[in-house]
Formats: structure tokens, sequence, C-alpha cells
């Protein structure tokens, strides 16, 4: 067990793992910190068994008080490798995360089997955001069961060119199953997904418990007995499926409709101004027909009304000799308004 008050960061390479070569199971891997940051393509997390083993590789268990953050390839796995003679017998081992927030930035969570053994299970809990920008919470296993996924936030879930997966590559195997709990669950180019590969085997259980569901360009597929490719950087591709192409598709079950935004947006309560009234020119000669108002009357003042020229009531001063026909009410209408050279 290694307790960290404040930040764990393992940087360029740095690794905490345990390792079984043998008939034994793998030791327990135990992480506490303020805060945890795992960077760079070789940093990682995790537990694995050799292929001389018997398949048995330790649990790890990451608890940061504060944040996780998993970025440019660094990654929490449980690696298994081994093969035993009886692989109903060996019970999975499991990967746990409890965070208050979890980012996978490039990142990977996963437990993976190359042997005869079911992979492991991965459980994380987000006490506010789990936030997938290019990364990835899989399972994968080759002759045995797809390992499980529990994913549950406080907010949000959010799948941004990322995926959430259990996968069985070889002859035999289920798909695992996958639970996704939050108030909301947001996928861009987002794949969900829990297919097994296996004859007459089949998908695992999808399970989406959320309240808001919102999927970019409105577009989510759901099921499917062919399983889609994971894609990055389609936009609109974005898929919840358990498919079994030689077996029998699993369950789906999704509690909150897809949110189509375009239909949600409601006025404004504030008056919109007229802006192309503002950028009337009151010179302009135009082909076509106008319809202007013109004149105030009882109307309160209108902020076109601060473009156009009102007759002036009161006469300006008359020049000593000038005749008084150049300040009727009519000339004087006409000197007020606007001149157009």
């Amino acid at each position: 067990m290694i307790e960290v008050h404040d930040k764990l960061r393992l940087l360029g390479g740095g690794v905490i793992t345990s390792r079984t070569n043998d008939m034994g199971r793998g030791g327990e891997v135990t992480i506490r910190a303020g805060t945890i940051d795992v960077d760079g393509a070789e940093s990682q997390i995790g537990a694995v068994a050799t292929r001389n083993s018997s398949g048995q590789p330790g649990s790890v268990t990451v608890i940061a008080n504060g944040g996780m953050t998993l970025t440019n390839g660094g990654s929490l796995t449980i690696e298994n490798s081994g093969t035993n003679a009886d692989p109903s017998a060996v019970s999975p081992s499991k990967l746990e995360v409890h965070a208050a927030n979890v980012a996978l930035d490039g990142g990977a969570i996963k437990a993976n089997s190359t042997g005869n053994v079911a992979a492991g299970t991965i459980q994380i809990e987000a006490g506010e955001r789990l936030i997938l920008n290019s990364g990835g919470i899989t399972t994968s296993a080759n002759t045995g069961n797809g390992g499980a996924i529990s994913v549950s936030a406080g907010k949000v879930v959010a799948l941004n060119n990322s995926q959430i997966t259990t996968s069985v590559l070889g002859t035999s195997g289920n798909g695992g199953d996958i639970q996704v709990s939050a108030d909301a669950l947001s996928l861009n180019s987002g794949f969900i997904q829990a297919n097994t590969a296996a004859s007459n085997a089949s998908g695992g259980l999808v399970n989406i418990d959320v309240k808001t569901l919102v999927a970019s360009g409105s577009t989510l597929f759901v099921g499917g007995q062919s399983a889609f490719d994971f894609t990055s950087g389609v936009f609109g591709f974005n898929v919840i499926q358990a498919a079994a192409p030689t077996g029998v598709s699993g369950a789906i079950d999704i509690t909150s409709p897809v949110l189509d935004l375009s239909g949600s947006l409601g006025r404004l309560n504030a008056a919109l101004m007229d802006d192309i009234a503002l950028g009337r020119n009151p010179c302009q000669v135009s082909a076509g027909s106008s319809l202007a108002v013109a004149g105030r009357g009882g109307l309160p003042v209108a902020h076109r009304g601060l473009l156009r020229a009102e007759a002036v009531l009161a006469a300006p001063p008359r020049q000593a000799g000038a005749p008084l026909a150049n300040h009727t009410p009519t000339a004087l209408a006409r000197l007020a308004q606007p001149s157009c050279l």
C-alpha cells in the first residue's frame, strides 16, 4: 500500500505494479493520495500475471481524495497472460478507482486477458465528473468471458472520441456487462459496447441509467447484430450495442431518451432590437416596394426614431428683413429633414 497526503505523480515511465510468474496470486496494489497524475505512454499503475503464471494477477485499488488524471498514454491496467487448467475456478481480478473527478486525456483504464481466463473487472466511482478525451475504459478477453465495467458519476459522464467497451476476441466467452450511472451522459463520437466475436456466445448486458443523454449530431446507433468498429473523430457517430454476430445479442436498457437540443431552445424574455432599422439609410433609393412608419404619434420613443429627424416646433431666429413665409410649419418640417447630397 502506498499513501501520499498531497500529490502523487508518475511521469516519464514511472511504474507502480505487482507481478506474478508462477502458480500463486499476485500481490494487491492499493494507492491513496490527495491527487493522482499518471502521464506518459510507459507510466502506469497496475498488476501483471505473465505467461508462466496460472492467470491470477492481484487487484488494483486507486483512491484520490481530489482528482485523478491519466494523460498522454498513462494508464491503470490489469494484464493477464496466464493460463489455468480450470479457468472457471479463477476469480477475475478487480480494478477500482474512487475519486472526486476522473479525467482521461489520451489515457486508458483497462483489464485485458490474453490467456484462457476471464478478463478482470473495472469499477469507477467519480463523485462529480468522469471525462474521457481520446481515452478508453476497456476490458478484453481471448477465450474467457469479457470483464464487467461499472461506471458512476455524480453529475456527468462524457465520452469525446472515446469508448467504454468489453469485448471477447477469441472463440469462446460472453461479452462483459456494462453499467453507466450519472445525471447526464454526453456522447461525442462515443462508443459503449459489450460485444463478443465468439461462436454461440452472448453479448453483455448494457444498462444506461441517466437522467439526460446527449449525442452529437442528435445521432445514436443502438443495438445491431454486427459490431461497429470504433472510429475517432467522426461527428455524430455514437454507438451503444451488445453485438454477437454468430450468437445472441445482449440486452440494452436505456432509462433516458436522447435529448435533441435543437427542440429545447426557448425564446429570450428581453425584447429584441431591430438591427435592420438601426442600419437604414434615409437617403437610400432602391428598387422594389417598402413600408416605413413615419411620425411618432402617440407611440413611445423607438430606437429607429434616433436616426429620423423630426419637425422642429419652435422657429429658429428670423434674420432681419427675412420674409415670414420661410418660417411656416411646413417649411420648418422640410428644414428639419436630413439633406441627401
